[in-house]
Parts: structure tokens; sequence; C-alpha cells
């Protein structure tokens, strides 16, 4: 073997090794949040996850379920991302050495492409994004090894024909199998079928006329079309208007066209019809699907169990369906704005500029930005060098990128990260880091011989400090899962807080998924029946409460029928079942009810005593009623009424703590605060009253499932802190309600928290709410405790607003006279504040607590800005007379009478501080 061909493949297998121990170090230990939990328990049980699926990660999942190690099921299936992320990163340089080829033969190579081939792998390996998704159970890895596999085939293919070995048939048929598989992880990987076609386009026309040669590849571009929508929406159409006996026809007629096209030399019939039966073939892994859902598995979203069902699930109808032309010309956000610079350009610069991951914005200093200058420095040689192929590269950084922008055309705001999206793009952009970094090498070695043999090494060497060696040590902590199981411990905490067969309803992923997760894999508190808010408005959902195991209480007129036609159906009967406008409160007469009764509905507590509760309309249909705008019920509220009354208090029923307080459906005066979720009870409450005992034995149960939250070692984003919030706010809620009949009880609780739960490590969300709490510990005796979260709220990372400095400034005057932190917290404030009215509310709160000396520095500012202020005047003579300054008094007094001489009121003051002045004076003497 060559020397070069020797060292290529060790240097691919040190970057995959690298790769594997980075991500397998940083890896979650059990599942995680969002997706996560929702996909392992899936694969584990080989059910239907949320559309429009992932069959072959499904498949895979399962298989990596089933290793015997680790003990964890959720780690298991976490391993399948660093192996796909470090294959991928290996690819990454693999597909560097390919394009640096089409300029420079392979034998002319040397150590300078090597590096910078590994570099630019390595630089996406500790890229935000990528390594976001490559140490958890997630879609977006193995989605991305799809892409990075075409890539690179794609360039091996171009490669093997370029030097006739071959006319590269079967790795083209090989490439349209593999994005058939991709079809069963993520539709994404479409988006790198245009590179395919327009890399062969340029080995077999490299010297078209410009107009020509736009015009095929425009026509690259459209070759996304057969594939999405077209395979993937309108084979199981046709199937299912043929029958399932199409299919084999189909795929023998494929076969037979791919037969004829080999016999009578048509290429492109062979390639046409092979190329098709391979996508298809590896389709057919969402027959899983379909097979699964028929046997009604533990997850089984949308019941894609017959071939129209399956198409709804590929179309995503529970998500609403908008039509493409509305999809592209009507943004629900600014294009610019929110669209393209928060939505695609912060992410592209947290991943090559740099990312403050305390305030989540660009920063600079933390890469230096060198990712982006080498790969714009590698963007344009590969456009000298090679323009063809970097115009294939741009194309596959643009469709990956803002072509997704304008496709997906999100809305504002979004309710997590979505990055994940845009990998492909960075994928592409790394490859220009590497093609940067191996052209930079090669001219500095070009640009000084002499000198080279010491220069090129030592620029390697500050190059990977720089730049891979940089991102790894500002990026480590962040990205390192070990130790975090917050989302297992959440869950735990969560189910067994419950009492016996309780209905616990949830809001969206993060509080359901994990739930499932411990329910279906691990086999916790399986009697409780977890209640998905969002999934309650459809029909498939609640057929399967009603069926599956711990079924939920429902009416007997929920059958099939009226669940379709009330639930799922858009005619009248559905709309009259949600209906709750003024024309339903009238009485058996037709006569319209008074005013404060609408709204309420009659139930029924333990006891059988009557009461009712007032429930308010949730959305609004324009019916011509004219008085009202709101006059429906969402589904899932009446939902929620139905199986409260069905319930008839024989199941406990809970909302999580995550659920908003619009979702409660006129319930929250019923509420009790348990910990993590509020119980319905029979009688009123207030919406935030505690049971002492009750949240006490949850808090002590809770403590046994915290782990790490004590640990500054272990990394938690904003949506951990958050959800760690939630246990804080038990403990305070706690300690509220024994604050002054059992102070030292209350105090013990607080103490505990922060035992349990520094804020060093799980900081409060916000400066205010930390002051609160600290508050709180004063008024309870503990003024250290205080003094410390004054601190941290005082010093807050992503700084702090004009209201939360005030609140702070008031903080260390009322619990320390701290004179000092108050004006150093509000001179910023006052110095872009023109009219004053901060430096009022500071001297305000200067003589609230004490310090009318102070105050009057404040009155005075404010006057200096607006002379004529009555407010800072009165103010300003108010404090004068408590600080005993009287010269102030009166010189403020006759400067009002001079501006007012028929203010007779101001002339009673003047003679009033005289008097004060004078038997001042006179105690003095």
């Amino acid at each position: 073997m060559p020397g070069f061909e020797r060292w290529h493949r060790v240097t691919a297998a040190l970057v995959f090794c690298a790769a594997l121990v980075l991500y397998l170090l940083t890896m979650a230990p059990t599942t995680s949040f969002w997706d996560c939990g929702e996909f392992i328990t899936a694969s584990r049980t080989l059910s239907v996850p949320h559309p429009p699926g992932a069959p072959f990660y499904l498949l895979l999942g399962r298989l990596f379920s089933m290793l015997p190690w680790p003990t964890d099921i959720g780690a298991r299936v976490n391993l399948i991302s660093p192996l796909a992320s470090a294959t991928t990163v290996m690819l990454l340089y693999l597909s560097v050495i390919h394009l640096i080829a089409y300029w420079k033969p392979r034998h002319e190579m040397s150590w300078t492409d090597l590096f910078g081939a590994a570099l630019g792998a390595l630089v996406f390996m500790a890229s935000d994004s990528f390594w976001f998704n490559a140490v958890e159970a997630e879609v977006y890895a193995i989605s991305m090894l799809f892409t990075a596999l075409v890539v690179w085939l794609a360039f091996v293919w171009n490669d093997r024909v370029a030097s006739g070995r071959g006319d590269g048939s079967r790795m083209l048929l090989l490439i349209f199998f593999i994005i058939g598989l991709a079809l069963g992880v993520h539709l994404l990987n479409v988006l790198a079928l245009p590179l395919v076609f327009m890399i062969i386009y340029f080995h077999h026309r490299p010297s078209d006329p410009p107009l020509v040669m736009l015009g095929f590849l425009g026509l690259c571009v459209l070759s996304i079309l057969p594939v999405y929508p077209g395979i993937v929406f309108y084979f199981p159409r046709m199937v299912m208007a043929w029958g399932a006996g199409s299919v084999p026809v189909l795929f023998l007629v494929l076969a037979g066209l791919y037969l004829l096209g080999q016999r009578q030399g048509l290429r492109w019939l062979s390639l046409g019809s092979g190329a098709t039966f391979l996508v298809l073939l590896g389709y057919l892994s969402y027959t899983v699907i379909l097979l699964r859902s028929g046997l009604n598995p533990p997850l089984d979203e949308n019941d894609p169990e017959t071939l129209r069902g399956l198409i709804s699930y590929l179309q995503r109808e529970q998500y609403g369906s908008t039509g493409i032309v509305d999809q592209l010309v009507n943004r629900v956000a600014p294009f610019w704005s929110y669209q393209i610079k928060h939505m695609y350009l912060r992410y592209f610069a947290f991943n090559f500029v740099g990312r403050d991951f305390l305030s989540d914005t660009v920063r600079f200093s933390q890469y230096w930005g060198l990712p982006l200058v080498l790969g714009l420095w590698g963007l344009v040689t590969h456009g000298f060098r090679d323009w063809r192929r970097a115009l294939v590269l741009l194309g596959l950084f643009l469709l990956t990128g803002l072509a997704i922008v304008v496709y997906l055309n999100q809305p504002d705001p979004q309710p997590r990260e979505r990055d994940y999206s845009y990998v492909g793009s960075f994928f592409a952009f790394a490859l220009w880091v590497g093609l940067g970094a191996a052209a930079l090498l090669e001219d500095l070695a070009a640009s000084f011989r002499r000198a080279s043999r010491v220069l090129i090494p030592l620029v390697a060497v500050l190059l990977l400090v720089a730049l891979p060696l940089r991102m790894l040590a500002t990026g480590y902590h962040v990205h390192d899962r070990h130790g975090n199981y917050v989302a297992w411990d959440y869950a735990f905490n969560s189910l067994s807080m419950l009492e016996p067969n309780a209905i616990l309803f949830t809001n969206g992923d993060n509080d359901t998924f994990p739930l499932w997760y411990l329910q279906e894999v691990e086999g916790v508190r399986q009697d409780v029946r977890v209640v998905n808010l969002s999934l309650l408005n459809t029909g498939w959902y609640v057929r399967q409460l009603r069926d599956k195991e711990p079924r939920v209480p429902l009416p007997t007129l929920f059958t099939d029928e009226f669940i379709a036609s009330r639930l799922d159906g858009a005619g009248q009967e559905a709309l009259l079942w949600r209906y709750w406008g003024p024309r339903r409160w009238q009485d058996a007469a037709g006569n319209p009810l008074p005013r404060e009764e609408w709204y309420r509905i009659p139930m029924r507590d333990r006891e059988g005593t009557e009461y009712s509760i007032e429930v308010p309309p949730s959305m609004g249909l324009d019916l011509g009623e004219g008085d009202s705008d709101r006059n429906l019920l969402r589904v899932q509220d009446r939902m929620i009424l139905e199986i409260l009354r069905e319930g008839r208090w024989q199941r406990p029923l809970y909302f999580a703590v995550t659920v908003s307080g619009d979702n409660f459906t006129g319930l929250k005066p019923w509420l009790r605060m348990d910990g993590l979720a509020f119980r319905v009870m029979d009688h009123k409450t207030g919406g935030s009253a505690v049971e002492p005992a009750v949240l006490e034995a949850n808090l002590e149960l809770f403590e046994q499932h915290f782990r790490n939250l004590d640990d500054p070692g272990v990394y938690y984003d904003d949506n951990i802190r958050k959800l760690i919030q939630n246990y804080r706010s038990s403990y305070v809620q706690l300690a509220l309600h024994y604050e002054r009949e059992y102070p030292d009880r209350a105090l013990n609780l607080l103490q505990r928290m922060d035992r349990f739960l520094p804020e060093v490590v799980a900081p409060s969300f916000s400066p205010e709410l930390a002051m609160r709490v600290g508050e709180l510990f004063g008024q309870l005796g503990d003024t250290a405790s205080m003094r410390q979260r004054l601190e941290f709220a005082s010093d807050w990372p992503s700084g702090l607003e004009p209201e939360e400095r005030f609140s702070l400034a008031l903080g260390w005057l009322d619990g320390f006279g701290d004179q000092e932190r108050a004006r150093a917290l509000m001179e910023p404030v006052v110095q872009d504040d023109p009219n004053g009215e901060w430096a009022l509310q500071m001297g305000l709160g200067f003589e609230q607590y004490g310090h009318p000396e102070e105050a009057i520095h404040w009155y005075r500012r404010v006057l200096e800005s607006a002379p004529g202020d009555k407010d800072a005047m009165v103010a300003l003579i108010r404090a004068s007379e408590k600080a005993r300054d009287w010269k102030t008094a009166l010189e403020t007094l006759d400067q009002w009478i001079g501006m007012h001489p028929e203010d007779t009121s101001a002339a009673e003051r003047l003679e009033h501080v005289r008097q004060a002045q004078a038997a001042d004076s006179g105690k003095g003497s």
C-alpha cells in the first residue's frame, strides 16, 4: 500500500475513534427530554411514535435495546447516536479528501491535505448543533449519517468512473437504496439527491453553456420531487387504490424493466427502474408502522393501521395542513428578522463563530470566528480551483439551510431550539473548513519555501489548538450529559407522588414522553393513566383512552361513531357538541339565562352534593352572535369535563404543574398543590392550597431521586432549570404555609431545599425568583441565605432589566440597609432615563426604608431634568423634613410658590416648615 493511502486510512480511523470516544464520554446515561423518551419507548416496544414516524430507526433501536450492556435500556438506545455521529465525522474527512483530489492527484497529496481534512472533520465533531444530537436517542444523528454517506458515495462514484474503474451503476443503485432506507429515519435526507445528480451532470457535461448548465442544475434540484412528495405520499395512495397485490406486481415490473435495460443496453432504463425499485424497497420499512399499529402496541400515535391512516400519518394531518403555495408565500413570522436571522444565521454563528450558553447569544470571543474564516477561505479556494464541485457543495449548503427555512415557515416563538434542522448545511460548511485548512497550509508552504519545514507544522499545531481543541474546551461542559438523570428522576417523582389508579393530565413532550418511558419500558406505576392534553383533541387518542388499560372513564355514548362525528368531524354535530356561547345558556322555555349563570355547569362532590364550576369558552367562531368572540370549547376542554363527571371521584385526577392555567378548564379554584402536580378536589381550595402532610411526604419522596442536582460538575440547560424550579416551588409553597405558625419548620424546609437544590447548580430561572426566595429566608431569620441570593441575583449572568434592578435595590435596602449596592444597581438605569421616572422611584425607595438623606439626592436628580415635576418637589420637601434638612425644604417650597403663587396649601406648608425649623433650633440650643 502506498504511503499516502496508508496514512490516509490511519487518519480516518483516528478521526472516527476521537469522535466516538468524545461522544461516548458525553452520552446521556438514560432517557433525555423532548422526543428521546418516546423514541426509546417506541424502539423497545416496537410502537408507533408521532408522525411521520421513523420505522427504520425503531428497528435499529429495538436491536440496540436488546444489548446486554449498559444496564439502562435508554442508554442502550442512546448508543446509536454516538456510533452514527462518529461515522459521519469520518465520512466528512473522507469527503474532503475526495474534493481535494479533483484538483490534486492523490499521489501528489501530502500530510497537509490529510491534516486539513481531519481539521474540518474535528471542527464538525465539536460543533454545537451536531454534538448535541450525537449523545441522545434522536433520529437526527443517524439521519445525518445517511446524508453524509450519500455525499461520500457520490464522490466515490465520480472517482471510480473518472478513473475508468467501471460505469458506477452499482454505486448509484446503492445510493438510491440508502435514500430509501433514510426515508424511514427522516425525510430531510432527500435533500442530498440534487448533489448526486449535479455530480453526475458535471462528470458527463463539464463544458455546457451557462444557460444550459443552469437549466440542468434546476432539474437536479427538482430531482427531489419524485421521491418527496412522489414516492412518500403517492405510493401508499396507489396501493390503497389498486390493492395490496399491486406492490409485488409493481416490483416485478420494475425488475423486468431493469433486466430489459441491461439486455438492450439501455442504461437509463436499467438505472431508472433499479433506482425506483431500491428506493421503494427501503421505503417499505413503513410496513412496520402498519403492522405494529394493527397489533395495538403501547404507543400507537394516530393509529395508522390502514393505508388511509398511514397516508394521514405521513402527511402529519394531526398538526394541520397547509397548501405548499401558502406555506411558501404566506410567512407566519417576519422572514428576515426571525426566520433567517434568528432561526438560521444565529444557529450558524453558534457553530462557527461562538456561543454564550448563559445568555444564548453569539459570542465571538469563544471561537474568535476562526471556523467561519477558515470555511470562507475554503469556499473561495474551492471556487477558484474547482468551481463545478464548489457549485455542487453550495447547492447542498443552501438546500439544507436557507431552503429549509423557506419551506418550514416556522412561527415565532418556537417551543425549543430547532438547529437540528440545519445540521446538513453545517456539514457542508465544515467540508469547506477542511478545504480551507488544507489550502492555507499549501499556500503557506508555497510562499515560505525555506521556512516551511518549521512554519507549516507550527501553523498546523496552532490551527489544531485554536479550532477543534478550543471548541472542545469551551463546549465540553455544556454538552456533557454524564450524570444528568433529571428526565428519569423527574418522571419517576411525577408518577410516584400520585395516588393509586390516578389520571394525570400533562401538557407537552417533556412532561409526557419520560413518563411513557418509565411506564412502558421500566414498568413504573403502570396503574397511572397519563393523558396528554394536546393529543386529547384527537379522536384516535380518545378511543385509546377508552379501550386501553388503565382505561379512562368516559360516558357510554362515546362510541366510535360518536367520536368520529363529534371529535373528528367538522359538521354541525361537532360544532354543537363544542358550542359554548350565548344560545346555550337558555332555560327550558328558550329564555336567556342571566349573564352570571352563563358558563356554569353542574357537578357533584363525593357525597353527591351538587355544585357548579365556571368554564369560560376557550376559542371563538363567528356565528353572528355579536356579543362574544369566544363561544366554543376546545375538544380537550370538553373531554376534561366528561372525564371528571364520568369518574365520579372514583379515581384521583391531577394536572401536571407544567400545564398552563388556560388548560385547567375552569377547575383552578378546585386544585390543590401536591408537588409536581395539582390534584383536582371536590371542593374549592382557592387554587393554591396545600395539604401539609401530603406535600411534606411528597418532598421526602422526591429527595430520594435528586441525583446530581447538587453537583456543580453537571450542566443543566434552561429547559431543565425550568423544570427544577417546580421542585423549588414545592418547598417554597409549603414554607409559606408554615411561615406564621411554624417558622422553624418553614426555615428547615428552605434549608433542605438549598441542600438538595443549591443555586450554584440549578439557579433560579429569574433574578426576581431568587430575590423572592431570599426575602423569605430573611423573614425567617436566615440573613446569610438572603444575602447569598441577593448577591446571586445582582450578578445575573445575562443582565438585569430595569424592573429587576429596582426590586433588587429595594431588597438590599430593606434587608441590609446597603445603600451602596442599591445605588450601584440603579445608576445605569437612571442615566438612561431622561424623564427621571426611575430616579423618582429610587428616591421613594430610599425614603420608604429610612434613608431620607439619600432620597433627597435622587429627588434633586429628577428636578434637574424636569424642574416643574410636582411629585418630585413634594417628595423632596417631605424627605427634607424627615432628614431635618430645613434649608432644602425651605428653598424647594420657595421655588414651588414662585412657580405656583395660587397654591395656598404650599404657603401653609412653608409656615409649618419654618415653625419646625425654629423648634428644632430651640432644641439644639
